[in-house]
Order: C-alpha cells, then sequence, then structure tokens
C-alpha cells in the first residue's frame, strides 16, 4: 500500500468514526444505525464491518475517540498550567490563591460539555472491556503526571508534607467528575453549596485546611424554582410513568424471582405489588430480563424479540406497556440507578436516632462509609454510573435520576441534622450540599475502578473518612 493510499485509508475510518461520533452523541448509542452512519460517510455497509468488525466495535472505537478528543482538549493544558503555578509561586499562601482561580476555570460551567461527555462515555465503558482499558490508561498516566507535579510542591514547601501523592490525582479528578452531577441537574437542585464543599476538599488535601465556620447552619433550598418556559417536558414516556407507579415494587418481584441477584434490585420503596395485579407483574419480568441484560452487555445489543421470547410474550405487549423500546430501555435504566443503592439513607437515618453519644454517631458514620465505598458494592457503583450514562439523548431521564439522587440526599441530610442538633456534627453544615457531596464521591469512585487502577482502595476511603470528620466536627 502506497503512502498516498493509506493516508486515504485512514481518512475513511477517521470519517466512518466522526460520523457515529454524531450518531451516538445525537441518539446515543442505542440509536446508532450501521446503515445511516455509512451512508453519511458515504461508505458501503461493508466497509464498517470490514474496519471494525461488528456494531459494537464501530460504538466502542468511536466512544474511545471521543474521550481521548475530550481529554486531551483539557488535561495536557490543565497539566501545563498546574506546572506553572508550582514553578512561580513564592510561597504556599501564592499557590493557594493561584489555585483557586485554575480550579474556578477546571470547574466552570463552560466545560460542562466535557465533563457530560466524559461521564457518559466512561459509564457506557462498564460493560466494554476494550473502552474501559483505554480510559484506565489514559487515567494512568494522567495520575502519573500529577503525581510528579504534586511531589515538586512538596519539595518546594508549597503543599502538605504529608500528601499522598497516590491518592492526590484520583482525588483532584473526582472533586471535578463529581460536578457533573450538579451539571445535568441545575434545573432541579441548587448545586452551588456542594461544590463549595468540593473546592474545602481540594484544599484539604493540599494544605490540611477547612473553610471558615459561621454562625449557623445555612438555610439550603431542597430544590430551584423551575420556569415552566424553560423547563422539559414532565415525565410522560410510558416506562417512566410505570416505574414511578406507587403500585409497581420490583423488588419484591426479585425475592420471589431467585434470579441471583440478591438484594441489589432491592429498593424498600413498599410492599411489593398492590395485589396480583397481572399487568404490573407482566412489566416486572419484562423489566427484570432487561435490567439484566443491561448489567452485562451494551444497550445496543438489546432486542425486544429476544426478550419477548424469553418471557414468553409477544412485541406487542411489551410496546403496550412501555410504548416503546426506548420507553424500555429509559424504564430500565432508571430503576437500576433507583434500586441499586449502596446503602439505605433509611437504615442510616434510624441508626443515627438510635446513638447516645458522639462516639456511637462517629461509629455509625464510619460504617455507612465504609459500606457505601467498599469493594461488596463495586457492582452496584458502577452499574449505577452506567444507567446515569445512558442520559445521552434522554433528558426526561436525565432529569428523573436526578430527583433520585436528590431524595437519597435529602435522606441523609436528615440524619445529619438530627447528628448536628444533638451537637455531634457542626451547627453551620450544610448537610444537603454535603450528602450530595458524597453521593457524587460514590459514583466518581467508579474511575478508581476500571480495570485495577494502581490505587488502594482502603486508603481512599480512609480519605474520605478523615475529610468528613474535619469538615463535619463541632
Amino acid at each position: 500500500m502506497t503512502i498516498i493510499e493509506a493516508t486515504a485509508t485512514q481518512q475513511r475510518h477517521e470519517l466512518l468514526l466522526d460520523c457515529a461520533i454524531t450518531a451516538i452523541e445525537t441518539n446515543g448509542e442505542s440509536g446508532l444505525r450501521v446503515q445511516e452512519v455509512a451512508r453519511a460517510a458515504g461508505l458501503s455497509v461493508s466497509a464498517i464491518y470490514h474496519r471494525f468488525g461488528s456494531r459494537q466495535g464501530l460504538i466502542e472505537a468511536a466512544q474511545e475517540k471521543r474521550f481521548t478528543t475530550t481529554w486531551g482538549e483539557t488535561v495536557d493544558r490543565d497539566i501545563a498550567a498546574l506546572k506553572t503555578l508550582i514553578d512561580h509561586s513564592r510561597d504556599a499562601e501564592h499557590l493557594r490563591s493561584m489555585l483557586i482561580t485554575l480550579g474556578t476555570t477546571t470547574g466552570g460551567a463552560e466545560r460542562a460539555e466535557g465533563r457530560i461527555k466524559r461521564m457518559t462515555i466512561v459509564g457506557s465503558a462498564v460493560n466494554q472491556p476494550s473502552l474501559r482499558r483505554a480510559i484506565a490508561e489514559h487515567h494512568r498516566s494522567f495520575a502519573t503526571a500529577l503525581e510528579m507535579q504534586y511531589q515538586r510542591a512538596i519539595e518546594r514547601g508549597l503543599m502538605r508534607h504529608d500528601l499522598d501523592v497516590k491518592l492526590a490525582g484520583p482525588w483532584t479528578h473526582a472533586q471535578l467528575f463529581g460536578r457533573v452531577i450538579g451539571d445535568i441537574g441545575t434545573r432541579i437542585v441548587a448545586e452551588q453549596p456542594t461544590n463549595e464543599i468540593r473546592d474545602c476538599a481540594l484544599r484539604w488535601l493540599y494544605f490540611d485546611e477547612i473553610a471558615p465556620r459561621t454562625a449557623s447552619r445555612p438555610t439550603v433550598p431542597e430544590s430551584v424554582e423551575v420556569d415552566p418556559a424553560t423547563s422539559p417536558a414532565p415525565l410522560n414516556g410510558p416506562g417512566l410513568v410505570l416505574i414511578n407507579s406507587p403500585r409497581f415494587d420490583p423488588a419484591a418481584a426479585d425475592d420471589r424471582d431467585g434470579n441471583g441477584h440478591g438484594n441489589g434490585h432491592g429498593n424498600g420503596h413498599g410492599n411489593g405489588f398492590d395485589g396480583d395485579d397481572d399487568l404490573h407483574i407482566t412489566a416486572s419480568r419484562i423489566l427484570r430480563r432487561v435490567i439484566s441484560h443491561l448489567d452485562a452487555e451494551s444497550e445496543g445489543t438489546l432486542r425486544l424479540r429476544e426478550i419477548a421470547h424469553d418471557e414468553s410474550l409477544s412485541e406487542t405487549v411489551i410496546h403496550r406497556h412501555f410504548g416503546s423500546r426506548e420507553g424500555l430501555l429509559a424504564a430500565a435504566h432508571l430503576e437500576r440507578f433507583r434500586s441499586y443503592i449502596p446503602y439505605d439513607p433509611a437504615r442510616f437515618e434510624q441508626m443515627v436516632q438510635g446513638c447516645r453519644t458522639a462516639e456511637e454517631f462517629t461509629t455509625v458514620f464510619t460504617i455507612m462509609v465504609r459500606i457505601r465505598l467498599g469493594g461488596s458494592n463495586q457492582f452496584k457503583r458502577s452499574r449505577r454510573l452506567n444507567a446515569l450514562a445512558a442520559i445521552n439523548g434522554r433528558p426526561e431521564l436525565a432529569d428523573a435520576i436526578v430527583e433520585v439522587m436528590h431524595r437519597e440526599a435529602t435522606a441523609y441530610a436528615a440524619a445529619l441534622n438530627h447528628a448536628s442538633d444533638q451537637g455531634w456534627v457542626r451547627s453551620d453544615l450544610d448537610t444537603l450540599a454535603y450528602a450530595r457531596w458524597l453521593g457524587s464521591i460514590e459514583i466518581a469512585q467508579v474511575l478508581l475502578e476500571i480495570d485495577g487502577l494502581d490505587v488502594d482502595l482502603s486508603t481512599w476511603i480512609q480519605m474520605v473518612i478523615d475529610f468528613s470528620a474535619a469538615l463535619t466536627r463541632p
């Protein structure tokens, strides 16, 4: 092959990837059609299969390019900026002030689109091994580069001497990654107080300091007022309505189904079905089957006829319950996010209510964090992120998931408010903002668990506990 031929081949390869990326960003992975990508690229369908092997191969290659592009546009620039700050800082105070400016840029609204894009790609990678490995390699390079800069800062006396440089990079990235929850949910929840805690987490990491305390606990609205003229459409998709029905609870069906999911689908939101209604039993069977599929494979491989065949149903029945394949997928993703709760906030609240001393509360709090972030809950965390990543092209699903996270955070905040009333938690702590922060750390931790990144999970969890103690203690 001549150089000209090789160049033309590479150009066709990149053109196919660009057309696939456009399809994914418009309609999600599930909406990508090989024929449409080929048509947009002016090539044949056989050319796609020749180059990528399958539709899934095309999707993974396109997602990797999306990640590399959005990653490369920001990370190299940020590493260079950090190096410049360290080189030109006169002392720790000077570096602190400059890092605040850098943090405002990296965590600003203008980068929200890139953060959301990377989150959806990382979430999709949960069930895509080659994509997962590629993302892991990018994170390793990023962590190594940060380690070098942090070590230089320590040697110059600009950062705390006991800074764990191995965990500093992942900790920094987790604060940025966690902002994506606010990026997709600002119409529903006020996120600025949570971002302030993320900034506080970085100051604690670099300089071992906690933000000044105020006279009393801030009053933060549980949700923000939404302008009807600009708000998204109501959750009127057939699937979303069905699974939000008080008569439907997959937890009871899963418990009696014996399908090996254990308590993964139990959400503690009721007592199962209201009677033995065939409508909801059938819907539950379909939904469980789809959830099982999505836990193991990408949504692009889901086939309604196979689901119908496995459940001895017709495709018409699926459409009757969920409206369409898209309605079924949205319903399944929302239920996955809602049911894969690493630690039930109602249980935490009950245990806090039973505490009699600050020591007992500290023990209960520490146990909660260790369970939420522990290795036994890795499956739930990764599937939650995978469900969150499915918001691409689905604004109704995005809003529904944010509402779920808001309710969970509110329940955790209620428990912390009780502890504050007892004098076990600082009285001026914005408990709702802290609860949202901890929830975002739980999601961001999936980044550390992709293909065994070189991070000690027990040390990471202890870091979360130590920061939480420094932030919350009276």
